[in-house]
């Protein structure tokens, strides 16, 4: 029930005027949906440590932690868009802290042990905290350094939204679609690829329509 209020509100604040009323109620039941995600997923956590499987507890951590740092980002770049260093601070440098150091912990584990989906995942964190770096030590940021930022945590939440729908989701309402291994890699990959091209594609043209006088390649450019 809270996946499919989630899923809905998503898209809900994706069509509705951006800045209206709509699109922030909207947006805020997006946000509450998936803290309350987040922290259904921790008893899960608690289980497999139980279990002895640290593996999966480092994994199942390290997506509750790249969703959580995901939604702050979305969220705080428009709260504190007029005064950016009121966003990067000290809960925004702990929070890239914890990203990186659970990305490269996860990338390490996964390449020993290969897990194609893990890797993919931990390369998709770490290019998140490496944005969030990128605004850490950037003295000076374009004018729309909070809309890139926006952008950037609302692309890998829409990955991570519609990647659980796929896997869990999905394979529940159509049972012809194998609830597999395989699958599951090939969902997770397509859906982040997917949020990545419509993150540069986005990026380029809400840069170009609220900010049409910067010119400059450096000054357009987004992580």
């Amino acid at each position: 029930m809270i996946g499919v209020v989630v899923l809905t509100s998503f898209w809900v604040t994706a069509f509705s005027k951006k800045g209206g009323r709509v699109h922030r109620i909207s947006g805020k039941i997006y946000l509450v949906g998936i803290l309350v995600i987040i922290v259904s997923v921790i008893p899960m956590i608690v289980l497999a440590l139980q279990q002895k499987n640290n593996g999966q507890a480092i994994g199942l951590a390290f997506l509750s932690v790249m969703t959580f740092v995901a939604a702050w980002i979305a969220s705080q770049s428009i709260a504190r868009k007029r005064e950016i260093e009121t966003y990067r601070n000290k809960m925004f440098v702990t929070l890239a802290l914890a990203l990186s150091a659970f990305g490269l912990v996860v990338l390490a584990l996964n390449i020993l042990h290969w897990s194609f989906l893990y890797i993919f995942f931990a390369c998709t964190g770490l290019t998140l905290a490496g944005s969030m770096w990128f605004i850490i030590f950037k003295k000076e940021v374009n004018p729309g350094w909070h809309l890139s930022q926006h952008l950037n945590g609302v692309a890998l939440l829409f990955a991570a939204t519609h990647g659980s729908f796929l896997r869990f989701g999905l394979t529940k309402l159509i049972p012809l679609i194998p609830d597999s291994k395989e699958f599951n890699t090939f969902a997770q990959t397509t859906v982040i690829l997917l949020a990545l091209l419509l993150r540069l594609t986005l990026g380029k043209w809400y840069v170009k329509k609220f900010f049409p006088k910067v010119r400059k390649p450096e000054s357009v450019a987004v992580v």
